[in-house]
């Protein structure tokens, strides 16, 4: 092929040219030719990959190789082919013609640019197919990622990426690149003090299973309670149930009191908690013929006849909830069901309720907390007791 380009170049340029302008000229048509013929291999390679991926896209069985050859990565290896060429072509014009002008050893400078940059994006593909793979093909995916230590093999490839790059294109050798770069590590790390704090965070987090993609978290201090969308290096997406979109840095999982709803959701219990402001004034003690009107009502007929020897409504009133918490079909009871007194104060005194429902959504939830306070609350009066309000 060398041999063939050669020949092609001398018969085509071996004229002498005898102005500084002819030999511009000579030069851009040369790199013309040599671009349009990549192109034309460009479109040739896409039609013929295309057709055979067609073709052969039969099997649906989960494989790695099918993950890998996607659209993007198949688009991205041509680009790869037809840049190869273009550099090859332009490396034979300028063995071929010693005295090439400076625009051809530039294409061809920024050619090799351009195949270094498409092979690291190639590498980033790879690692990211590895991900996508393991996140399709194993159940245990969702419970141990593994994409934030991926993603950090992706930051240190593209960073020794752009220090080949830079060793060749300075003719330098690696070591004093890098000893040039430690004069500027402290502005390259202030620069990059984000990415390198999020890839800390980013192994953390998936080391210890604090976040997941997927996960609802709460961050009290930034105002947040969503749905995780994604975990980068730099920054973590969440959608809030307002449906606006936050961004906080990665590393504020890891510095900042984060709660995570996942165990709620797994253990298929949410808790209500829920304090009423009882008036003290209000509590008082009940004598037979109060019970008897009580015991006319369909609510306390079977329940009155049980706590005759109750003395006070307020107790009589925790022990009516906590039994009918006891007996709700709504109500999880593998968890505790608790009602007792919280702070107490010269004229208040608060009554705490306690229970899980088996419905862990947030609408199902609180339409169930509703019906059970509405409930309460209309015992409360019966009782007389009163909410001490501020």
């Amino acid at each position: 092929m060398n041999s063939f380009f050669s020949i092609l170049y001398n018969a085509a340029f071996s004229a002498n040219h005898t102005s500084y302008l002819g030999n511009l000229l000579a030069d851009a048509a040369t790199l013309l030719i040599t671009l349009l013929f990549s192109l034309f291999v460009y479109y040739i390679t896409k039609i013929i990959v295309f057709r055979v991926v067609k073709a052969s896209r039969i099997r649906k069985k989960i494989s790695f190789r099918v993950v890998l050859f996607n659209r993007r990565t198949i688009k991205l290896l041509i680009n790869l082919t037809a840049a190869w060429v273009f550099f090859s072509l332009t490396k034979i014009i300028l063995e071929v013609d010693k005295s090439a002008s400076k625009i051809e050893i530039i294409a061809n400078k920024l050619a090799l640019l351009y195949i270094f940059i498409l092979f690291l994006l190639f590498v980033s593909f790879v690692v990211a197919a590895i991900n996508e793979f393991y996140e399709r093909k194993f159940d245990f995916s969702r419970q141990y990622p593994i994409y934030s230590y991926l993603k950090v093999v992706i930051v240190f490839v593209w960073v020794l990426g752009f220090i080949l790059i830079g060793c060749y294109f300075t003719s330098t050798s690696p070591w004093a690149f890098l000893t040039g770069l430690g004069a500027v590590s402290a502005v390259l790390l202030l620069i990059f003090r984000d990415t390198l704090l999020g890839i800390v965070a980013s192994i953390q987090v998936t080391a210890s299973n604090i976040v997941r993609i997927g996960d609802r978290i709460s961050i009290d201090s930034a105002g947040i309670d969503g749905t995780v969308l994604d975990i980068a290096i730099s920054t973590v997406k969440i959608k809030n149930a307002d449906n606006t979109i936050a961004s906080i840095p990665t590393y504020s999982l890891s510095s900042q009191v984060v709660k995570n709803w996942r165990t709620m959701e797994e253990s298929g219990a949410r808790r209500i908690k829920h304090a009423i402001n009882i008036d003290i004034e209000s509590i008082q003690d009940l004598d037979a013929s109060f019970l008897a009107i009580l015991a006319q009502k369909s609510e306390f007929t079977a329940f009155i006849k049980q706590y005759m020897n109750i003395n006070n409504n307020l107790t009589l009133y925790r022990y009516y909830v906590t039994d009918y918490l006891t007996v709700a079909k709504e109500i999880n009871k593998n968890y505790p069901i608790l009602v007792h007194h919280l702070d107490t104060s010269a004229d208040s005194l608060q009554l705490e309720v306690i229970a899980y429902t088996f419905d862990i959504t947030w609408i199902g939830h609180e339409l169930i907390k509703a019906s059970l306070f509405e409930h309460f609350f209309v015992i409360f009066s019966y009782l007389g007791l009163k909410i001490k309000r501020d």
